[in-house]
């Protein structure tokens, strides 16, 4: 028999556990939570996209929406299953202002309701599809969650018609907006990920029911050495809604705007669309084509620096420090921002 092994009690060190901190509890709202989406304008395609007379589909707030354009030009965002018997109005087409369901000729205008049938007889009063408000601005269409804009698409500097823009979109992403756009409040982290040293304080933020933003010195884009120092561009960073950012600076004497989105295909699945943009008035054309592809890459290198972030986080802030001061108030506002989805009886199957 194996002798017992003696254990020297003068050696048992007995370790008593630290008591845990009990810490206040702060639920982050998820988009689509009890089926509700916050109430903002969101990109849906680019404008070369849906040509004149093509009507396209898109994943839009986990249900699905279709996009066409008329003879106008106006391009018109509705709910995609006919009210008749559910055929997908994708696989329709366009006939003068009016999308035309494949199935039985239904048509609705530009307003959603069916104006026409392909035998004749009308189908009773209000028969419609939903229409979504909708905008085309900066190369991209928009859409509204609800039945009337809260607030509007931000404006830039110069007026649109004034404006040369390059616009692209990225691949979906598995993650939701929260996950996005609380990089812009948490200030620390561009000193953490992106290496802007000079963010060494809280920036002077502003908060409205409808927007928040700060201006902030920038290390991406190095500005011109004056008395032999560096100096770095101040960015005007805004974001409207919950997840439209505007940035504008002024780098080497020439002024330069973005307006970057996420739309929201589903409560965890987002695609980011950008455009970025000079004054015309700035330079020829193909002068200021390779500025912005330029520029595109220089932001490129901060959104591939997030992505660790945006697929990894998952994100429950019950551990805040004064450090998180600007992130707190970035919860606030989005647990009041108003949430709805009017479209719910329209768009899923």
């Amino acid at each position: 028999m194996a002798a017992k092994q003696k254990t020297d009690q003068a050696e048992i060190r007995q370790v008593e556990a630290e008591p845990r901190v009990a810490r206040p509890h702060r639920r982050f709202p998820k988009e689509g939570e009890n089926g509700l989406y916050s109430q903002s304008w969101y990109p849906v395609c680019t404008a070369d996209e849906v040509r004149s007379g093509e009507v396209i589909a898109r994943e839009f707030l986990g249900g699905r929406i279709v996009v066409y354009r008329g003879e106008s030009g106006e391009a018109t965002v509705l709910s995609p299953y006919c009210a008749h018997l559910g055929m997908d109005l994708a696989q329709g087409k366009v006939v003068g202002n009016n999308l035309q369901c494949l199935f039985h000729r239904y048509e609705y205008d530009q307003s959603g309701v069916c104006v026409k049938t392909g035998w004749g007889p009308m189908p009773s009063g209000g028969t419609c599809v939903f229409r979504f408000p909708s905008q085309e601005r900066y190369n991209i269409i928009w859409a509204f969650n609800g039945t009337k804009p809260l607030f509007d698409l931000p404006d830039l500097r110069f007026p649109d018609d004034q404006l040369h823009m390059h616009t692209w979109q990225e691949d979906p992403l598995p993650c939701g907006i929260s996950e996005l756009y609380a990089q812009v409040p948490d200030w620390p982290h561009l000193r953490f990920m992106h290496g802007d040293t000079m963010v060494t304080r809280e920036p002077n933020f502003e908060f409205s029911d409808y927007h928040f933003g700060y201006e902030v010195a920038a290390m991406h884009f190095e500005g011109e050495s004056r008395d032999g120092g560096q100096t770095y561009p101040q960015v005007r960073i805004y974001v409207y809604g919950t997840q439209i950012m505007v940035m504008e600076t002024v780098f080497n004497g020439v002024w330069i705007g973005s307006i970057g989105s996420a739309s929201l295909r589903g409560p965890n699945k987002v695609q980011m669309f950008g455009t970025l943009t000079m004054a015309k008035e700035t330079g020829p054309a193909e002068e200021l084509d390779q500025r912005l592809a330029w520029m595109k890459k220089e932001i490129e290198k901060t959104y591939i620096e997030d992505q660790p972030i945006y697929q990894h986080l998952r994100f429950k802030p019950n551990a805040f420090t004064e450090m998180d001061n600007v992130l707190e108030q970035y919860l606030a506002y989005v647990c009041r921002f108003p949430k709805a989805n009017p479209a719910a009886n329209f768009i899923y199957d």
